[in-house]
């Protein structure tokens, strides 16, 4: 495909059409779904009405199994406002997320829904949430040390391109301040940053205090907190 691989991807991973089941009952964060014929990993929503309105308020959600001829949905949201009969629509047939330079300084959810109040620009391309991993004996040896610009990691650790490390302590001891020290400082082109299950109040502190300016401007960072569904921080990980 050459040149024309990213778009023919893109093509390949296209919802064909449009499915509508309707919502026969609810456990929990999961959703029982009659009449929707969809793989396991399929992205749908549920349009239900708001408490406080009569305004659609689509809940989101993913096909994690089967029970009988209906579909097991766990949600992302909360499952307030959804009730027996309610329409539930197809949106992916296949785990597929939009990544790209676009997302390039910006902050998203594990939807890749921009969390900065700003629109995502259109050049991005659809890739798997979940791709196959790379082979064993295709895997590039690490052979080359990559800077983090923390003089006692690269001078004591030194850390190789490709290499996979661990940063652990008790809370409040720097974790974070180390982590956004790596990202400021590192030889990298990008940062991938992924805020998996922190608390609310902490993210606006490390984007505004630890990365700063200069850090978020090359880094994309992939947030969900620990108040958002399980189903929806696993998917933030795998996005990241």
């Amino acid at each position: 495909m050459g040149l024309l691989a990213p778009q023919y991807e893109t093509l390949r991973q296209m919802q064909p059409r449009k499915l509508i089941g309707t919502v026969d009952s609810v456990r929990g964060l999961s959703v029982l779904v009659n009449s929707l014929p969809l793989p396991i990993g399929s992205r749908v929503r549920i349009e239900s009405k708001s408490v406080a309105s009569d305004n659609e308020q689509p809940v989101r959600g993913e096909i994690v199994g089967f029970d009988g001829s209906r579909c097991v949905v766990m949600l992302f949201d909360s499952s307030i406002g959804i009730g027996p009969g309610n329409k539930v629509i197809s949106e992916q047939s296949q785990q597929i997320v939009q990544v790209g330079r676009g997302l390039l300084g910006r902050v998203i959810d594990g939807l890749g829904r921009p969390l900065d109040g700003r629109r995502l620009t259109s050049d991005m391309t659809a890739r798997p949430l979940d791709p196959p991993p790379t082979g064993a004996m295709t895997r590039r040896r690490i052979e080359q040390p990559l800077p983090t610009g923390v003089a006692a990691i690269d001078s004591m650790v030194t850390l190789g391109k490709g290499q996979r490390v661990g940063i652990f302590a008790g809370p409040g001891v720097g974790k974070s301040t180390l982590l956004a020290s790596i990202a400021r400082n590192t030889t990298a082109d990008v940062n991938v940053i992924a805020l998996i299950g922190e608390r609310g109040r902490e993210v606006r502190d490390f984007l505004d205090s630890a990365l700063g300016e200069q850090g978020c401007r090359r880094s994309v960072v992939v947030v969900a907190t620990g108040d958002e569904s399980p189903l929806l921080r696993v998917r933030a990980a795998m996005y990241a």
